[in-house]
């Protein structure tokens, strides 16, 4: 079994598009464009730690992260859309009382049962 190649890096051009792929896919949307790009890197060095990455040249690894980025891009929206939570500080439509002012004092104390 070959060892797994974990001296290959991202260099700055597959850097800039895959947050060029990151904000294309979060546009017009909540999810932040730093996150996704961000999860996408760390997908590739784990796969790349993994040894996952078995065989050719740089070029054959950027175009392999490229894709493994996308891809993962992608489910990291998928996932962010699914969890529809909304901040605790934000406003209760209509009024300027912020979510976290409705929750009672008490309501953050442990049950001692």
């Amino acid at each position: 079994m070959a060892e797994p190649v974990t001296h290959l890096i991202i260099d700055a051009k597959h850097q800039e598009l895959i947050i060029k792929i990151a904000r294309k896919y979060t546009r017009e949307s909540p999810i932040s464009w730093e996150d996704a790009a961000q999860a996408a890197m760390m997908k590739v060095y784990e796969a790349v730690k993994a040894g996952e990455f078995h065989h050719g040249g740089m070029e054959e690894f950027q175009r392999w992260a490229t894709v493994v980025a996308r891809y993962e891009i992608l489910n990291f929206i998928t996932k962010e859309r699914l969890r529809q939570h909304q901040s605790l500080d934000a406003n209760i439509v209509g009024t300027d009382i912020s979510l976290v002012e409705t929750i009672p004092s008490n309501a953050w104390k442990p049950r001692l049962d």
